[in-house]
């Protein structure tokens, strides 16, 4: 039976007139402020550069034909959604700065939550028009402006996060003097490193709107973040330090349903107890789901895109459900002590990776943001971060003390052996090894179970179009007799009249 075969070249060719056909519907819209689908940004960012290259040494290995169809079928389906923004949907920015200045004297409790209220509207008003630059430089796929701003991208990260933690700060000591109002002069050298912290952000405030061109935001942009310097460690040390107080009792901070402080750990987790092990766990878990309440009351709101909710929810969704299961399957072994600490402090480690698109939806809910600007962020984070793997090593047949334990031939080190005994000797073959510390070996042997599934993946054949049209024509009808011959029948049918005649022939 004739079997159809894609040419590769051919629907690459048909890939490039579709990028083309819609860089050519954005360049035609007479506006500076554009909306275009996030999954559809992320294709014309990261594919239209690389597929226009004049340089016919394309690796077509690397590229996945019924990827690229897909993603062709999906840039139609969503070409109409492509559209100028409208007037009322820019964001804009205040029309008074507070406390350009200087900030006043402060002389009771009030006057201070007044003054960090105010400064708090101003930082959140210089992040949604960062996050507002940064989300048109992907939508554009400006790559000349990308490079330009990188740097000062970089150094902005590394100043907002010091801002961040002065901000949390301050908010503790707030908590703390409130009921006790004759205090409030603790709170005053606070705030005023919180105005100057804030001042790149006047400047940038105070120089951009959002009518402006993008070239003109990013040249703000870099003029305000460039050179900025970033503060002194012993700032850095003052912002984690605990405020000290004259009186003997202190106020405890009030419970709220503010996100709490992400659990980072400063090195490695070595966990020595199963108790300290299931601790941190516990923590991780509720810094997550206070993560996962402010998504699901943003992604809920009824203003919001429907099929732009769709999307979040899906590509969130698929990642929780791995991070659940690894939180999970932690909690249950080391509540039982069916895992050593060991093994737990992997699985830790794996967990903490995994944490990191939560960490960064934190930050960006610091300030406030809207639903459109937070469902954008989930599906960039999360559709783009890898799920942990290492709840699978407890889901094997053969327990883990009898793949990992000590060496056969070395008793004080550590190896990783296979799970079947050779039926010659009678003993595991030896798949790492030897290590100094257990540790080392369950890392070992998560990276093999990894790659292991990667390379039977990659061993399984692509099915064509013909196999799977006999497996279809199979399941629906089981007493059709040749279901390849149909499928044959069905090929030449819709096969155009040229190669037709050239099959004929």
């Amino acid at each position: 039976y004739l079997r159809p075969e894609t040419e590769p070249s051919a629907v690459l060719e048909q890939y490039k007139n579709v990028l083309q056909t819609l860089k050519s519907k954005i360049d035609s819209l007479d506006c500076n402020h554009i909306f275009i689908p996030p999954d559809i940004a992320r294709i014309l960012y990261e594919k239209y550069h690389y597929l226009t290259n004049k340089d016919t040494d394309i690796q077509l290995q690397s590229l996945s034909i019924s990827d690229l169809k897909q993603e062709m079928q999906k840039i139609k389906d969503r070409l109409d959604d492509i559209r100028c923004l409208d007037t009322t949907d820019i964001k804009t920015i205040p029309n008074e700065l507070p406390y350009k200045s200087g900030l006043p004297t402060i002389t009771d409790f009030d006057t201070a939550y007044q003054i960090f209220t105010d400064l708090d509207m101003v930082f959140r008003a210089g992040e949604r028009l960062n996050f507002y630059i940064w989300r048109r430089l992907y939508n554009e796929a400006n790559d000349d402006l990308l490079y330009k701003i990188a740097d000062a991208g970089s150094k902005h990260t590394t100043y907002k996060a010091f801002v961040l933690k002065l901000r949390s700060r301050i908010k503790q000591i707030l908590e703390q003097i409130k009921h006790d109002k004759d205090k409030a002069h603790i709170i005053e050298p606070w705030l005023e490193d919180y105005w100057n912290a804030l001042q790149p952000y006047y400047k940038l405030l105070e120089t951009t709107n959002y009518t402006q061109s993008l070239q003109k935001l990013v040249d703000a942009y870099n003029a305000t973040f460039s050179n900025i310097k970033i503060p002194h460690p012993e700032l850095l040390q003052k912002t984690q330090s605990k405020p000290k107080f004259t009186s003997e009792t202190e106020n405890t901070i009030s419970k709220s349903n503010s996100i709490p402080e992400p659990p980072i750990l400063t090195e490695r987790p070595n966990f020595k107890t199963h108790a300290d092990a299931l601790a941190y766990v516990k923590k991780v878990d509720r810094f997550l789901r206070a993560v996962k309440r402010r998504i699901y009351d943003l992604l809920w709101e009824p203003n919001l895109d429907p099929e732009l909710r769709r999307q979040a929810f899906s590509a969130f969704r698929t990642y929780d459900a791995e991070v659940n299961d690894l939180i999970s399957t932690l909690q249950s072994n080391l509540r039982t002590r069916q895992i050593d600490p060991d093994l737990a402090n992997v699985m830790i480690e794996d967990l903490i990776a995994a944490t990191q698109p939560y960490t960064d939806i934190a930050d960006l809910l610091e300030y406030e943001p809207t639903p459109e600007d937070l469902a954008e962020e989930v599906i960039m984070r999360f559709s783009e971060a890898e799920p942990p793997t290492s709840h699978y090593l407890l889901k094997s047949w053969t327990p883990i003390e009898k793949i990992v334990r000590r060496c056969y031939d070395a008793p004080s080190k550590w190896c990783v052996y296979s799970e079947k005994k050779d039926p010659k000797t009678g003993k595991r073959k030896k798949l790492g090894g030897p290590y100094d510390t257990k540790q080392e070996a369950l890392k070992r042997l998560r990276q093999i179970e990894y790659f292991k599934r990667i390379n039977k993946a990659r061993r399984r054949p692509p099915k064509s179009w013909f196999d799977r049209c006999v497996e279809s024509v199979k399941r629906k009808n089981k007493n059709i007799k040749d279901p390849a011959a149909l499928c044959a029948w069905i090929w030449y049918y819709w096969m155009s009249p040229s190669a037709k005649r050239k099959y004929a022939s």
